[in-house]
């Protein structure tokens, strides 16, 4: 959807596909895996929760836009100091959920219009089919569904830069207990698919793919869980 830490549309396609027509992201951020299945039409809707009020604000905000009023927004120049989380998404920065302005980069100023029209192309296929609610993951509905669980990684030492600390006070890796999120993840029903960071060791995690820092450069692993629950048969 918007720009956000963690950038997960980048990658939503190499993540199995949705075996449930709604997809439940109890860690929302901008929702890349729920809206990349939505834009496909594979699935019917998603429910989204999410810690960060400003997070959920803004997502409230674009669903009541229209595409044409998305595109008539006007970017902050470079150089302009902006409270907006919108154009502060923008600074593509894991401190931007920790402070409470940005002064726009030239690199922010100029990939500000390419954002606005990708959410204006998004906008028509997720309205009416998103629901976003504000809390902690442990708030989502119990419900059969595909579940896509991308948490504040955990803390490995492997990247100082990268490891669940890039979200506000309160909703990042040190306010984790990943002991309690591995058992609440198991207990999920229907599809279940964890992210997480090389080295994290609270699931057993597998490598999925190589990631890249912001200048393009190989850096870390990428490594996920998957549970699919079997549904027992029925007795008589």
């Amino acid at each position: 959807m918007f720009y956000y830490y963690g950038a997960k549309s980048r990658y939503a396609s190499r993540y199995r596909s949705p075996e449930h027509p709604i997809v439940v992201e109890p860690f929302a951020g901008a929702a890349g895996y729920s809206v990349h299945h939505l834009m496909k039409k594979s699935i019917d809707g998603a429910i989204l929760i999410e810690k960060d009020p400003r997070v959920v604000e803004l997502w409230h905000r674009l669903l009541k836009m229209s595409p044409r009023e998305v595109l008539a927004l006007e970017p902050p120049k470079a150089g302009e100091y902006t409270t907006d989380f919108l154009w502060m998404t923008l600074a593509a920065s894991n401190a931007l959920a920790k402070i409470p302005g940005y002064g726009m980069s030239k690199r922010a100023a100029a990939t500000a219009p390419a954002m606005l029209t990708r959410i204006a192309k998004i906008l028509p296929h997720i309205q009416g089919r998103v629901i976003v609610k504000e809390g902690d993951y442990r708030e989502a509905p119990d419900m059969r569904a595909t579940w896509f669980v991308d948490p504040p990684y955990q803390s490995t030492g492997l990247h100082p830069l990268s490891r669940g600390n890039g979200y506000a006070a309160g909703c990042d890796a040190t306010a984790m207990n990943y002991g309690r999120l591995a058992t609440w993840c198991r207990s999920r029903r229907g599809m279940v698919i964890v992210c997480e960071y090389e080295g994290a060791n609270w699931l057993p995690f597998r490598n999925l793919h190589q990631g890249y820092n912001s200048i393009g450069e190989r850096e870390h692993f990428e490594v996920v869980w998957n549970m699919k629950q079997r549904l027992r048969p029925r007795t008589r």
